[in-house]
């Protein structure tokens, strides 16, 4: 027995008995039932078109001054409210960093502050700019971005999927390269967000986001510009020192938005028109065979159907991106909270509802199911390469396979 073997059987049973441990040893909790009340009101705010000074914010400004929508439906829109946007509802992240070159030659960039660009304004001296972001950060490096608008569809499920649970795919994954005696590198290796207060994270495009709660004050503060108690609202970086007079949101309005999302459904499994079951069934085997399921996997924990590990994986330099709501939090020096994610790391998106969320990619760079495919490098390059090498009839299955994921269905 090779000594390669002997390793990765060795790594195997170090770290099987933690897997175990963390996967099986303790039910998750029981679905809370939505507040059908709250869900109603979180629905009229939802669609709410707001304005500065709104009269459902009194005790602040309302929109803006800063915002990229007037409401949340102006992007979750595409497959029914609470969809995916569309590429005009894109964002602009930044990210500002000194570039230096040591004295070993390797050149380094720290990220000094990352942000918004926001699309709009509520007065002409709040509007943002690439120019005024450069002359208010002399000395850094700006590097901007789009980013598109997630699918909300099913997010209840995600959100209550375990910390336990995601830490299982961690381990899976690295049971998987350390078992692997030739090729290991050609293993996608993703790995959990550990945030400050000792959470994962599951949502966002970098996975920097635990809750869904904390997801809807995030978005709100930073999207509207509706500054809630957990969440300040976005400041406009042209013109420095502006407060407002109170919070937009209260923590209940929130909390409404909040049960409102949790009441959408969960996306389908449905054949497009005029597709055989058999077609759809054999592009799913060959969605395994060719390695997309490594991680894009079809469930977490008891959550069927999502295709995510919710974990991020390094998607090479041609992917690369950086930027987001705001500035990591500073964690208590007691506490493990990973490294943030590298501008080439990205969070498996969930493939479920893909097929009502084109374009796709995280800025919307592919028209196609097909293009989407083709544009992964990095960890995901395996599963690309083995695509390409597919007859032009099963990358068709495949991808038929795809075109099946479809956002809830009207009733």
């Amino acid at each position: 027995m090779s000594r390669q073997l002997l390793g990765g059987l060795a790594l195997c049973a170090a770290l099987a008995a933690p897997l175990t441990i963390k996967a099986f040893s303790a039910r998750p909790p029981a679905p809370k039932p939505i507040d059908v009340s709250a869900a109603e009101a979180g629905k009229a705010l939802f669609l709410h078109e707001f304005t500065a000074n709104d009269p459902l914010c009194p005790n602040g400004d309302g929109l803006g001054p800063v915002f990229n929508a007037k409401s949340c439906v102006a992007c979750h829109r595409q497959g029914g409210v609470g969809g995916s946007g569309p590429q005009d509802a894109n964002v602009h992240a930044f990210i500002a960093r000194i570039i230096t070159c040591g004295n070993d030659g390797i050149v380094r960039a720290n990220t000094q502050k990352s942000g918004l660009i926001h699309n709009a304004a509520t007065r002409p001296d709040f509007r943002e700019t690439e120019e005024i972001l450069k002359a208010t950060s002399p000395n850094l490096d700006i590097h901007v971005t789009e980013r598109k608008t997630p699918a909300l569809f099913g997010a209840k499920l995600i959100d209550e999927i375990t910390d336990r649970e995601i830490l299982a795919n961690e381990r899976a994954q690295q049971l998987r390269r350390g078992m692997a005696v030739e090729g290991s590198d050609r293993v996608p290796l993703g790995r959990a967000v550990r945030l400050v207060g000792n959470r994962i994270g599951r949502f966002g495009w970098k996975g920097q986001t635990a809750s869904l709660s904390d997801f809807v004050q995030a978005a709100c503060a930073n999207e509207l510009g509706l500054g809630n108690p957990n969440q300040a609202q976005a400041q406009s970086f042209a013109k420095a020192g502006y407060t407002a007079p109170g919070f937009d949101l209260s923590l209940e309005q929130c909390d409404q938005m909040t049960a409102f999302i949790q009441s959408l459904p969960r996306p389908e499994e449905l054949a497009p028109p005029d597709v055989s079951s058999a077609d759809v069934e054999r592009g799913r085997a060959l969605f395994s065979k060719v390695g997309c399921a490594e991680c894009h996997q079809p469930d977490v924990g008891r959550v069927t159907g999502i295709y995510s590990d919710l974990l991020l994986h390094d998607m090479g330099q041609t992917l690369s991106a950086g930027g987001s709501y705001n500035d990591p939090p500073i964690p208590d020096p007691d506490e493990f909270v990973s490294a943030p994610a590298k501008q080439s790391e990205w969070r498996t998106p969930p493939l479920w509802g893909v097929a009502d969320a084109a374009p796709y990619m995280h800025d919307g760079r592919a028209a196609t199911l097909e293009e989407a495919i083709r544009a992964h490098t990095g960890q995901g390059d395996p599963a690309r390469t083995a695509f390409t090498q597919l007859a032009l009839e099963e990358q068709k299955q495949l991808v038929l396979f795809l075109k099946s994921l479809r956002a809830p269905q009207p009733r």
